[in-house]
C-alpha cells in the first residue's frame, strides 16, 4: 500500500512483429491477472513512418492490444497531437522514444554527432505533442571496451544507449 506499484510499468516486447500479437495479448493478459495495477507499456514504429510521419490513430495491428496497454509509446517520428488526444480519451498515457531512425528531421537526445540544440528540443517536442513520458532503452550501452577511444555505440546512431560514460 505504499503506492510504488503505480510508478512502475512492464515492457514485454519492443516493436512487435504482426505475427507476435496473439502471444503478446496472452502475455499482457497474464500480467493483468497477476498484477492488475501494474501498467503495461508498448512501443511501436510502424513501417513507412519515416516517409509518412505523424500517425493520426493507432496502427491497425496494434488495435488488438487496446484494453491491455496503459502506456502507448510510439517513436518520436510517429507522434501527433491527434494520436495523444485519442489515447487520453481512452484513459491511456502517451510516452515517446527516440531510435536510430529518429534522425535529422526529429529532435533526439542521443545523437552526439548532431547539433546540441536537438538534445534540448526533444523535451519541448514531447510537451508540444502531449507526451507525458520519454522512454530511453539503455544508458550504459557500449560496443567497445574503451569508449574514450571508440565512442560508436550503435551503427548509424552514435550515442544511442549511452548517456553515461563508464
Amino acid at each position: 500500500a505504499t503506492g510504488r506499484l503505480e510508478l512502475g510499468y512492464i515492457y514485454c516486447v519492443d516493436e512487435p512483429a504482426a505475427l507476435g500479437f496473439p502471444v503478446l495479448r496472452e502475455q499482457y493478459d497474464f500480467v493483468r491477472e497477476a498484477a492488475p495495477r501494474l501498467k503495461i507499456l508498448q512501443t511501436f514504429h510502424p513501417p513507412g513512418t519515416i516517409t509518412t510521419p505523424f500517425l493520426p490513430c493507432l496502427p491497425p495491428a496494434y488495435r488488438s492490444l487496446r484494453g491491455r496497454v496503459d502506456i502507448w509509446c510510439p517513436e518520436t517520428d510517429c507522434v501527433s497531437p491527434r494520436f495523444t488526444r485519442q489515447a487520453r480519451r481512452r484513459g491511456e498515457e502517451c510516452w515517446t522514444y527516440v531510435c536510430v531512425n529518429s534522425q535529422d528531421r526529429w529532435a533526439n537526445i542521443w545523437a552526439i554527432d548532431g547539433p546540441g540544440v536537438e538534445h534540448r528540443g526533444l523535451l519541448w517536442q514531447c510537451h508540444a505533442m502531449g507526451m507525458t513520458g520519454l522512454l530511453y532503452w539503455r544508458v550504459t550501452h557500449w560496443r567497445d571496451a574503451d569508449p574514450w577511444q571508440n565512442p560508436m555505440t550503435y551503427p548509424g546512431g552514435n550515442g544511442d544507449g549511452s548517456l553515461l560514460y563508464p
